[in-house]
Parts: C-alpha cells; structure tokens; sequence
C-alpha cells in the first residue's frame, strides 16, 4: 500500500474537536463511514477474487476427493500401512461379526419389550376410551333406531289414515303437505295478531 493510500485511508487524527463545532463530527463521521465502505468493499472483492467462484451445487464426494486420493496414494505406495490395515481387517472380523449379532440381538430384545409395552399402554388407554365411547355409541344407536321406528310407523299411519279415508269419500283426492304454503300460512297468522 503507498503512502497516498494510506493517508487516504487512515489521515492523521485532527486535534480541537469539541461540541460547538458539530458539523466537524458530521463530516468526519461520514468520512470514516465511507472509508470504512469502501476498505470492506476493497477487502471482499480480493478475496473473492482469490477464492474463485465456489459452486455450491457440485456433488459432496468432490469435496472429498484430496483426501481419498491422499489416501489411496498412502495405501499404494507405503505397503506396512496396507499389511497392518489388512492385519486389523482379519483379526477383527470375528469381534466384529460377534459384536453386531449381539448388537441386534439385544435391539430385537429391547424393542420386543417396549413394544408389548407400548401395545399393553395402548391397550389401556383404549379400553379406557372404550369406557366411554361404547355406552355413547349404545345411546346414539337406540336414539337413531327409535326415532326411525316412530317415523315409520307416524308415516305408516298416515297413508294407511288416508287411504281409508278416501275409501270411506271423505277425503276426494292425495293429502299434500307443502311446506312453504305452511310457513306462509302462519307468517300470515302471526302479521294479523301483531297488526290485526
């Protein structure tokens, strides 16, 4: 960095600033604002140009790539290091194979015990809904059936009311009921008791 760049970018401390001259401490603050814009502008735009454009979508074993290669190259061309991996290998094939058949054993053991846990806990917790749900259910059931039963037979009686009645002539022709005339009929009556 020359001299006129960094008088630039750090001039000399003024001396004298005080409270009566305010637009001292204005100007100066904005000129140390855009000093400091500009050095971390100055300082992103070098490392970015030192780094190079970093792509972030590039597949993950990229990343790793150096190392497996300095590994690879290791392993190639320092043959104890492959005689003690393979050493390791063999030796402990067989600790290793008891180990996960114990490793599963045991999760197969301990999933086995929570799972009839869970199952009793949730075979509880529904019989207890069932406390309540069953008699509901009974209720809604014989409240439906009931209601169904009375509907049929007020129909039943109906029609059969009416078809002896028109047997008999004392009514000419089919009862129908419709329902707005109904509500227009007693709109009516409750306007002439109001008003009448």
């Amino acid at each position: 960095m020359t001299e006129e760049e960094r008088s630039y970018l750090y001039p000399p401390p003024e001396r004298g600033f005080s409270i009566a001259h305010p637009e001292k401490v204005e100007e100066t603050s904005y000129d140390t604002t855009k000093k400091a814009a500009h050095i971390v502008s100055d300082v992103s735009s070098k490392v970015s140009s030192k780094l190079g454009h970093v792509n972030i979508w590039r597949n993950p074993r990229e990343y790793l790539r150096p190392v497996f290669n300095g590994v690879y190259y290791i392993w190639n061309h320092f043959p104890p290091l492959s005689w003690f991996g393979y050493g390791v290998i063999a030796l402990n094939a067989i600790p290793l194979a008891v180990f996960l058949v114990f490793l599963f054993c045991t999760t197969a053991f301990v999933l086995s015990i929570t799972g009839v846990g869970i199952v009793l806990a949730e075979g509880f917790f529904v019989g207890l809904g069932l406390i309540f749900f069953v008699p509901v259910v009974c209720v809604m059931c014989f409240a439906a059936l009931s209601t169904a039963f009375f509907t049929v037979f007020g129909y039943g009686c109906f029609r059969g009311l009416s078809f002896i009645l028109r047997n008999l002539g004392i009514i000419a022709e089919e009862v129908a009921i419709d329902a707005n005339a109904a509500f227009k009929g007693a709109k009516k009556a409750l306007e002439e008791e109001r008003y009448g």
